[in-house]
């Protein structure tokens, strides 16, 4: 599964990696498009998913 790939040019980068990986021992499956909101998360959302409890006031604190 490729990742970060560009909506607009999605299939064309499919094609490319297939034919790149051919002789390899595995397939190219699909792919992901970019999505900026993924590739910068928050870290209310980082803390989210580590089930872990952040005081995002005291970092406010910190920082003002």
């Amino acid at each position: 599964m490729a990742n970060k790939l560009l909506a607009e040019k999605w299939e064309n980068t499919l094609n490319y990696l297939e034919k790149a990986f051919a002789a390899e021992a595995f397939r190219v499956l699909g792919g992901f498009n970019y999505q900026p909101i993924l590739s910068n998360p928050t870290l209310n959302r980082i803390a989210k998913i580590l089930d872990l409890r952040f005081d995002f006031d005291e970092l406010d604190a910190l920082f003002s």
